[in-house]
């Protein structure tokens, strides 16, 4: 359970902190040229968290349900 939350919760920051840590990123001349690239992959990596993180949840409630 505690896995899961931690994924959904690191998810959830990397979608927050995309818009802040772009500009910077943008800054470097070589990924400058790739910018539609970069956003991808780091959207990509926040999707991939949460949605791995949301099923790692969903598992978990289930065993609890038929446990209880």
């Amino acid at each position: 359970m505690i896995w899961g939350t931690a994924l959904v919760l690191m998810g959830i920051a990397v979608m927050y902190r995309i818009p802040q840590v772009m500009p910077r990123i943008m800054q470097i001349e070589s990924l400058a040229a790739i910018k539609g690239f970069v956003y991808f992959c780091f959207y990509f990596l926040a999707v991939a968290l949460i949605y791995g993180g949301g099923r790692k949840l969903f598992e978990n409630y289930k065993v609890f349900l038929k446990k209880g």
